[in-house]
């Protein structure tokens, strides 16, 4: 977890008991075979540095199996009224199989939480109402043995170090505990590593003690690393996003900052001269708020056959961003308005919408190119996939051929596909 100035301190034996010394720094070899230090790192706490250079990208850095997982449901992903459920059944796996001392080093550490650590107030809702569902899980004997606080401390540390993780060979996400390397990874705005799904049997509902039954993590560069330098991943779900953007997302779950990249600036670039077009500037973002409420409701209701006039008033509204001229083609917002409407016209399996989104397609490629911190950037499959499909139902051979090239090559570096 990238716990931004957290104070280093260390877990508990036992409930009440005089903490042991955790090294500050320690060395493991990953089971990508890459020897890997555990060290803290300058304002972000714990953190994994690699030995030795990394020159060749798609190098595997780590692979480790899941302690404990639970496999995300449309309620924990979809309008979900309680946010905090799959953080609480793995925790009430810990609890449960006895395991819960596996995640005692992860921060914030048993004596930063009960010193008050910032995330406790931050997340004060989320901790209660997780402590609470974690508590009713329990056995009445289970229950009885563990505090409160812990209860408290160990969702919180589960909230903040688990892992979102894709089965490729299909079937639902699952959030899952990584506590010995995986647990470690930081954030960064311009990650060097990623974090790619990991071939596994079928994930079952719930489970542990990295079983081969479970979910695995797997982390792979994405361009060469120097020796010394630390592993970093992305903790947001997209990196074309605005530094604003980006602060309030990591701000809210991570309370910390993101960091300025060089391209910042265009992707909240206006049109010159369109600047003062305040009446323009109103409808762009009244069309805005539309589309993209729409787009939810088509994506929520696609999972249950009910997607209604939604896919309409969504491709509607982000073509009226797209028409008013005001946003440069690198701005956040036209990057979204221009995939989420090539989206939806490949899906019309229409040639002629095709044909259109094909263009759009590829105006998304050429904007988002300078913003990735990796021609490997796994964004991009999207993309390439989304231009692929349009290029294929329009007739468009050449480029349907050229796509597929280069899906293939970022899939194939990354282990996304079989070589």
């Amino acid at each position: 977890m990238d716990e931004r100035a957290a104070a280093a301190s260390s877990p508990p034996t036992d409930s009440g008991a005089t903490p042991t010394p955790t090294p500050d720094k320690f060395s493991l070899v990953g089971d990508g075979g890459v020897s890997i230090t555990v060290q803290q790192v300058a304002g972000k706490g714990r953190g994994l540095v690699v030995a030795t250079a990394i020159t060749t990208p798609g190098t595997v850095l780590l692979r480790e199996p899941a302690a404990a997982w639970t496999v995300l449901t449309s309620a924990d992903v979809v309008g979900a009224a309680d946010p905090i459920a799959a953080t609480a059944r793995v925790a009430v796996y810990l609890l449960s199989s006895n395991t819960e001392r596996l995640a005692d080093h992860l921060e914030p550490t048993f004596a930063e939480f009960s010193a008050g650590h910032r995330a406790r107030a931050g997340h004060a809702d989320d901790i209660a109402r997780g402590a609470t569902l974690v508590t009713d899980a329990l056995s009445v004997d289970r229950r009885a043995t563990v505090p409160r606080l812990e209860i408290e401390r160990l969702v919180l540390a589960v909230m903040l170090n688990a892992h979102s993780v894709v089965n490729p060979r299909g079937g639902p996400k699952a959030q899952a505990l990584f506590p010995r390397m995986g647990a470690m990874l930081n954030h960064d705005d311009c990650p060097n590593a990623v974090v790619v799904p990991c071939r596994s049997p079928p994930i079952e509902a719930s489970g542990g003690g990295g079983s081969q039954a479970g979910p695995w993590l797997e982390v792979r560069s994405i361009r060469p690393i120097e020796a010394a330098e630390e592993v970093t991943i992305t903790y947001l779900d997209s990196l074309y996003s605005s530094f604003p953007e980006r602060t309030e997302v990591l701000q809210q779950k991570y309370l910390f900052d993101a960091t300025a990249r060089p391209t910042d600036a265009s992707l909240e670039l206006l049109v010159p001269g369109r600047e003062t077009d305040n009446a323009a500037i109103d409808r762009v973002v009244r069309a805005n708020t539309t589309a993209c409420a729409a787009y939810d409701r088509a994506v929520a209701g696609a999972l249950f056959g009910e997607a209604g006039s939604a896919p309409k008033i969504a491709a509607q509204q982000y073509a009226a961003v797209l028409r008013e001229g005001v946003l440069a083609t690198t701005h956040a917002w036209h990057y979204n308005a221009t995939t989420k409407l090539a989206t939806l016209l490949t899906q019309t399996k229409s040639p002629v919408m095709c044909e259109r989104a094909l263009a759009l397609w590829e105006d998304a490629i050429a904007a988002s190119n300078p913003v990735w911190p990796s021609p490997l950037w796994p964004e991009r499959r999207d993309l390439e996939r989304g231009a692929a499909a349009a290029a294929r139902i329009a007739g468009n051979t050449v480029a349907a051929d050229h796509h597929t090239a280069e899906l293939s090559h970022i899939e194939k570096t990354l282990g996304f596909a079989p070589p």
